[in-house]
């Protein structure tokens, strides 16, 4: 699949996400810190699995911070920047032995703020 088909298939689907016209699936991401997104609308809960092994759920996120990641030219950054630390969060599961974690992310099974 070409970059722009996959862009638009992105866009669309994220569209049905955050707009709570399709169930939150697990989107795939272009970024060396993400793999994989997914936003509950109803719920406000973004989901991220990171290329490091661990996934965290995010809490009471604005659709507009979940949409602005998504299309955000360094997700990472945007991760760093908008996120980390600045919702509720749990680890569903703990960063994979030998692999790093991006930069300020907490890599133990418990919930901040």
């Amino acid at each position: 699949m070409n970059m722009r088909k996959m862009g638009l298939l992105l866009a669309v689907t994220m569209a049905l996400v955050l707009h709570g016209g399709a169930r939150a699936e697990r989107v795939a991401v272009r970024s060396t810190v993400l793999d994989a997104v997914a936003f509950d609308a109803g719920k406000g809960e973004l989901t991220l699995w990171f290329d490091h092994g661990g996934v965290y759920v995010y809490r009471e996120v604005p659709a507009g911070v979940a949409e602005r990641l998504v299309r955000s030219e360094s997700k990472g950054k945007f991760y760093r920047a908008h996120i980390c630390g600045r919702f509720d969060s749990e680890c569903l599961r703990v960063a994979d032995k030998g692999r790093t974690p991006a930069p300020g992310l907490v890599t133990a099974a418990v919930r901040t703020r």
